[in-house]
C-alpha cells in the first residue's frame, strides 16, 4: 500500500480530499471503480473460456485428422488404416491414375553418351 501511495501521490491525495469533502462522491468514484474492475474480470473470464473453447475444438479436429481411433494409439501415425486396403506386408501396388499423361518428350530425342570413369591416379 505505502509503494502504491509513493508511485501515485497526486491520485491518492485527490482520493483523500474527496473522501474528507464529498463523502458521496467518493462512494460514487469506488462504485465505478469496482464495475470497471469487475468489467475487466469479466472480459477476462469470457476471453480465457473462449479460447478454452476453441482450443479444445481445434485439438480435436487434429486428433480426427490424425486418424486415432478410441482403442488404442494416441495419434494413429499420418496414415489412416483402410482395413481391406492395406493387404499383406511387403506387397506393393501400384494404380495409375485415368489422367496420367504420356511422356512429353519422345524416345527419338538426344543422345547417349557413353563414358568410362578414369580413377586418380594420386590416389592409386
Amino acid at each position: 500500500m505505502a509503494a502504491f501511495v509513493e508511485r501515485n501521490p497526486v491520485f491518492c491525495l485527490l482520493m483523500l480530499l474527496c473522501a474528507v469533502v464529498a463523502p458521496w462522491l467518493f462512494k460514487s468514484v469506488l462504485t465505478i471503480l469496482m464495475y470497471v474492475v469487475l468489467a475487466f474480470v469479466v472480459v477476462g473470464l469470457v476471453i480465457f473460456g473462449s479460447m478454452a473453447w476453441r482450443l479444445r475444438s481445434i485439438r480435436r479436429q487434429m486428433r480426427e485428422g490424425m486418424g486415432s481411433n478410441a482403442g488404442g494409439k494416441a495419434w494413429g501415425g499420418f496414415a489412416r488404416d483402410r482395413g481391406a486396403d492395406r493387404g499383406r506386408d511387403g506387397e506393393v501396388k501400384v494404380h495409375r491414375t485415368a489422367g496420367a499423361r504420356r511422356k512429353r518428350v519422345s524416345d527419338n530425342v538426344g543422345d547417349y553418351v557413353d563414358f568410362e570413369e578414369v580413377g586418380d591416379s594420386d590416389n592409386e
